[in-house]
């Protein structure tokens, strides 16, 4: 999780000497981990309440798969261009 007072640091790691967000978030984490709440549970709890945004790894699930599927296809595709034009030259570099 990130702090959300808008230092965008991870919450043990605020940077704000002052901080007023991190101590409530961390008492609204352990009081969840305290009742026994899921991981899964708890991140979407967190996340209802104060945004997605909070989240340091964006969950796998509605528009946020895209956030996981765009980087990884367009890396795919940039590899797979870059043999492509790699074999042609080669190609070309036997015909000569």
């Amino acid at each position: 999780m990130k702090c959300n007072c808008g230092c965008g640091d991870v919450l043990n790691e605020c940077s704000h000497k002052e901080c007023t967000r991190r101590p409530s978030l961390q008492k609204e984490l352990s009081d969840q981990i305290a009742a026994g709440k899921s991981d899964e549970t708890i991140l979407k709890t967190i996340a209802a309440v104060h945004g997605a945004d909070i989240l340091l790894i964006p969950t796998f699930q509605g528009f946020n798969t895209m956030l996981w599927i765009v980087p990884i296809s367009a890396a795919m595709l940039a590899i797979g261009a870059t043999i492509a034009v790699q074999r042609k030259r080669a190609a070309e570099a036997k015909k000569q």
